[in-house]
């Protein structure tokens, strides 16, 4: 089992069963591009389904926890927690960049830190959290790390 497999499963209090899946999320497009003798898929496709989840658990917290705000303040709130810096401080928290998987020039150029692709990561590892443990998993694993302090952020 691989040190990113052993790091996820103490974060998330679970047992992984499909490596690939979660290794997957890890792989940016520039490591997949240099890689094509190996057929590797990147996080893109990941990322987008992950980007989905974390807006419907999100919204429906938000929904919850703030029964008379209107729709625009609520569409607010929820951009400022999902917003790129908010998810890269949350990999960052999870020392996401120690697991990501770059190109040689992103790796050069400090890929590993940059905002973009640290959150585009976060939502690709809600992704495959999604798909392999379900939604309930994927919500304590949120209401954890982003949404029971969000007020203070």
């Amino acid at each position: 089992m691989s040190l990113l497999i052993k790091h996820l499963e103490a974060i998330l209090n679970i047992e992984i069963k499909d490596e690939s899946l979660f290794k997957r999320a890890f792989m940016h497009k520039s490591y997949v591009n240099e890689q094509k003798h190996k057929l590797l898929e990147s996080n893109e496709r990941l990322e987008f389904l992950g980007d989905a989840v974390l807006e419907i658990i999100t919204s429906d917290y938000l929904y919850k926890f703030y029964p008379n705000e209107p729709e625009g303040s609520l569409s607010r709130t929820r951009a400022q927690l999902v917003r790129e810096p908010s998810l890269a401080l949350l990999a960052r928290k999870n020392q996401f960049h120690k697991f990501i998987q770059l190109g040689k020039g992103e790796s050069s150029s400090g890929g590993n830190n940059r905002d973009s692709i640290l959150a585009d990561c976060f939502e690709a590892f809600l992704g495959a959290t999604y798909l392999e443990q379900g939604i309930d998993v994927v919500t304590e694993f949120l209401n954890n790390q982003l949404l029971k302090n969000h007020q203070q952020l």
